[in-house]
């Protein structure tokens, strides 16, 4: 029998996860775009190292046309595309779960679009991502606000996919 309540309640969720995706999609690619410009502008390309904080991390300038590590680098236009194509995917994946996701997830999804869409921007626009961020602590590439969303994001939607996996099983094997 169709219950009226549970669309109320299907259509609700969906409206809150949606907002609050969208939100969270506008703060974080709003935060990566005001960080790039000021970087952009508080630098003179490429001089590096001018600002560094307690020797965990140095404030640089770098314009990358490639990927993480400076893989495939000068290929800004293919990254874009596979960029542009996961986006999609994401914002797909996105708008279906909003019917029944945590909050959580929504927030995990929204931290991962606003990232590539952040890095997709620079790469259509200038034809390279502004990275500004170094850590000094460890070997690491420097990388940007979107790059922090991304890796946020994918962080949180693995622990809510391992949190769903844990509680669905326990949910079953208490049945059996």
């Amino acid at each position: 029998m169709f219950d009226v309540t549970d669309t109320a309640t299907s259509k609700h969720k969906r409206a809150r996860n949606g907002a609050i995706f969208a939100l969270c999609v506008l703060i974080w690619f709003f935060l990566d775009r005001i960080t790039k410009v000021l970087a952009e502008s508080a630098f003179i390309y490429p001089r590096r190292g001018d600002v560094c904080v307690d020797h965990l991390i140095r404030f640089d300038l770098v314009h990358n046309t490639g990927a993480a590590w400076g893989s495939f680098s000068d290929a800004t236009s293919l990254i874009a595309l596979f960029t542009a194509i996961l986006c999609v995917i994401i914002l797909i994946f996105a708008l279906y779960e909003a019917k029944q996701a945590p909050c959580v997830e929504m927030i995990a999804l929204a931290l991962i679009f606003a990232g590539g869409i952040g890095n997709l921007f620079d790469r259509v626009v200038y034809g390279y991502v502004v990275d500004m961020i170094t850590p000094l602590f460890i070997s690491f590439p420097t990388f940007n606000v979107a790059d922090i969303g991304v890796t946020c994001g994918v962080i949180l939607f693995g622990g809510v996919v391992l949190w769903q996996m844990i509680t669905t099983h326990s949910d079953t094997s208490e049945s059996c």
